[in-house]
């Protein structure tokens, strides 16, 4: 990693939307309480506040990606995931849209947020990533990254109620940052977002 923490850092942030969806509406489900309305760049900024694995590092610039599908079987959920992203995207934050097979089994976000993260920092666009994703799926892609990439840093952040994965922690080389439900509860959008007209809401 060289001397990144002596020096001002690009962080670029890296949300597997799906993997942190889903434990945000198993806890919906059982509370009542709905913190599904993100505000993921708030989530990043908090994060390298807080977490003692950043405090080395004094931020110059922030680049958040959000990876996510549309539920296409359900017009209602289709019609607020699509608001859910526009809100997004008036946050500064890239949209990248995969989509979802017959068996409701997401496909292509994976390997979209492995060639944004490799491509990326083949064009020095990135001093440090952040990987928000409790998926195993993306072993292999970190092996390479950090053989490819010794200059730069690369972390793992696990949504809420992730189990402890040791083949992530091996492949990255240090302890995974754990979440919890507090942390999206204290980020969210504001209720009301304008979106030309009218208001959106969550």
């Amino acid at each position: 990693m060289g001397n990144l923490t002596k020096q001002p850092v690009r962080v670029h942030v890296f949300i597997d939307g799906y993997n942190v969806y889903v434990p945000l509406a198993k806890h919906y489900n059982a509370t009542g309480e709905n913190y599904k309305w993100v505000d993921y760049r708030k989530v990043a900024t908090k994060l390298l506040a807080t977490n003692h694995q950043f405090n080395g590092y004094q931020t110059k610039d922030l680049q958040v990606s959000f990876f996510t599908a549309l539920p296409t079987w359900n017009d209602k959920k289709k019609e607020r995931h699509e608001r859910f992203v526009e809100a997004c995207k008036l946050q500064d934050i890239e949209v990248y849209e995969g989509r979802f097979n017959r068996n409701r089994d997401e496909k292509e976000t994976d390997i979209s947020i492995a060639i944004e993260l490799y491509r990326q920092a083949s064009k020095n666009l990135y001093d440090v990533a952040i990987l928000l994703t409790g998926d195993t799926d993306f072993v292999p892609c970190i092996k390479a990254f950090r053989e490819d990439f010794p200059e730069k840093a690369i972390f793992v952040v696990t949504p809420p109620m992730a189990q402890k994965c040791t083949a992530l922690e091996k492949a990255l080389g240090k302890p995974l940052i754990s979440t919890t439900v507090g942390l999206y509860s204290s980020c969210q959008l504001s209720p009301k977002l304008a979106i030309k007209n009218p208001y959106l809401y969550p």
